[in-house]
Order: structure tokens, then sequence, then C-alpha cells
């Protein structure tokens, strides 16, 4: 009768390791899955917006460069540049 018990407490602390490891296992996969969740977007900063250009002469080429920086997660395309 005894080596039926102690049968069974082997069973019950292998199924306790298993099932201990499977909720560390979702913990985990809950975890990672909350990561991959996080809001994914680009997010444009200009250093100077505006540019003020002096007087010029007209038809004079005008020239300045803008600093542009993605301050965001995923990639920043600009598809259209217009000096309005």
């Amino acid at each position: 009768m005894r080596e039926n018990n102690s049968e069974g407490v082997k069973m019950l602390k292998m199924f306790a390791r298993l099932f201990s490891v499977f909720v560390v296992l979702m913990l985990w996969a809950g975890w990672v899955q909350g990561e991959e969740k996080k809001d994914v977007a680009p997010l444009m900063e200009v250093e100077t917006p505006m540019y003020e250009f002096a007087q010029v002469v007209q038809g004079e080429v005008l020239r300045h460069d803008f600093r542009v920086f993605n301050r965001g997660n995923a990639e920043l395309t600009l598809e259209k540049v217009s000096p309005d």
C-alpha cells in the first residue's frame, strides 16, 4: 500500500512541476506579446521647422537644409515636401 502511495506522490510532484513550467511559459508568452503590441509609429521632429530667407534678387536660387529626425519606432517616409 505504501508503494502505491509513493508512486502517487511522485506523479503529483511531477504534475505540479509541469504545471508550474506551463504557467511560467504562459506568463512569458503574454509578456512577449504585450511587448510586440506597443505603439509602432514614426514620430517626425524637425530641428527648425521654419526658416525666413533674407531679401534676394529675383531668380536667385535659395537653399536651406532642414534636419529631420525620426524619434518613433517605425520607418518614417517623407513622400511630399512643399515650400508653403
